[in-house]
């Protein structure tokens, strides 16, 4: 509420009246909450929310390895690349994508195989980045951004799709 000249109030609708509301407020901030948790239960919100906390893992591992360990910057970023991809992969499969049942190594292996590609394209992009001498940590952030798309997707259209059949018994 916003205080007028002559004491009295302004509610949000810009609506001039006494102190009292009418629940008015209150059932803007209820829906207001509502809509947020609509918001956040929404697959791509958690897949980012899995990618910011994945990338943040990554990024400590890629650190500690080079600063600590003494790893060549592209072999410890390898390394930080497997470690987050198996991260990636369990909280997705029991985070974001829980409501889509397959069987766990079929879906394993569809997500490894197209994270071959992904991992050959960010380890090409971080060596092009390092040699012109961006720091090691920002060509990390970089290859995150590019890679994020492209997993989403195929997340979403091939690992991820729900089970068939033929689906369950191929790779058994």
């Amino acid at each position: 509420m916003m205080s007028i000249s002559d004491g009295r109030k302004m509610n949000s609708t810009g609506k001039v009246g006494t102190e009292k509301t009418d629940g008015k407020e209150d059932n803007f901030v209820k829906s207001t909450l509502q809509q947020l948790m609509l918001l956040l239960k929404k697959r791509y919100v958690g897949f980012g929310l899995v990618g910011i906390g994945v990338m943040m893992l990554g990024i400590v591992v890629l650190y500690v390895l080079v600063r600590f360990c003494r790893v060549e910057q592209n072999i410890a970023y390898f390394i930080q690349a497997v470690v987050s991809i198996e991260t990636n992969f369990v909280l997705n499969k029991f985070v974001n994508w829980r409501d889509r049942k397959g069987k766990l190594f079929p879906q394993w292996i569809k997500f490894h195989t197209t994270k071959i590609a992904v991992v050959v394209l960010n380890q090409l992009l971080f060596a092009v980045l390092v040699y012109f001498e961006i720091h090691y940590l920002i060509a990390t952030v970089i290859g995150v951004g590019v890679a994020a798309v492209v997993n989403y997707f195929t997340n979403d259209k091939i690992v991820f799709v729900g089970s068939s059949q033929k689906e369950n018994t191929m790779l058994e």
